[in-house]
């Protein structure tokens, strides 16, 4: 089973993209963040495989996100960035 984490600032959003992936028997959700900060660091609490993020975010956006989870994992061959 794929774990998810699900990265945007629109609640309403988050939650129904959450149903939508919850509902293949082969992906889960494993946690949901509005923000860069929150999502990095729930990305280092739940080890997902794979972040699904909004570009456009409050503060720091989608892309500098990955750049962070880059420099974070990455290099240890545990992601691979796709955008």
């Amino acid at each position: 089973m794929k774990r998810i984490v699900l990265v945007d600032d629109h609640p309403i959003y988050r939650d129904g993209l959450a149903r939508l992936i919850e509902s293949d028997k082969g992906l889960r959700v494993c946690g949901m963040a509005g923000d860069v900060q929150e999502a990095l660091k729930l990305a280092e609490e739940t080890s997902p495989d794979l972040v699904i993020a909004d570009i456009s975010l409050p503060g720091r956006n989608g892309l500098e996100l990955v750049k962070d989870c880059c420099n974070s994992w990455c290099r240890a061959g545990q992601i691979e960035p796709a955008v």
